[in-house]
Order: C-alpha cells, then sequence, then structure tokens
C-alpha cells in the first residue's frame, strides 16, 4: 500500500506545449521526458471534481501542479 505523499515519475513522449497539443498533426517528443507527482489520498481526489467523483478506494490518484501528462502519453515504451 502506497502512502499520500508518496513521490511517483510519469514518464513519455507526448506533447509539451499547448500549441503542440492544438497542431494535432505535430510530431511527437523525440526525448523521453519525466516528472515527478505525489500520490494523493482518495478523499482529496474526489475534490478535483469532473471524473474524479467516481473514484473507487482500489485505484490510486497522483497530482504535483504544474507537472502533468498530456496527449500522446499513454502507452509509453
Amino acid at each position: 500500500t502506497l502512502a499520500a505523499g508518496t513521490a511517483l515519475e510519469i514518464i513519455g513522449f507526448g506533447a509539451t506545449s499547448y500549441s503542440q497539443l492544438l497542431n494535432k498533426s505535430s510530431n511527437p517528443s523525440q526525448i523521453l521526458r519525466k516528472a515527478e507527482i505525489s500520490l494523493i489520498g482518495t478523499a482529496q481526489c474526489r475534490t478535483l471534481g469532473g471524473g474524479y467523483l467516481d473514484i473507487q478506494n482500489d485505484a490510486f490518484c497522483a497530482s504535483s501542479y504544474p507537472q502533468d501528462t498530456c496527449q500522446g502519453d499513454s502507452g509509453g515504451p
């Protein structure tokens, strides 16, 4: 079991800027990018709203603004 506040690492080749995200024909990052984020508790996650309201206790949520994943990061290497 991981405790809230545990450091996690996210990685991906996704978009690195808003303008790159808008230009769907742009190439993904050529460099594998990474960022450190923190695990947050389920109750705190639900306060984020949107789809997070229904997060179950067996799932986890992490956030460290402004670090984030973006389009193109899913799947990974």
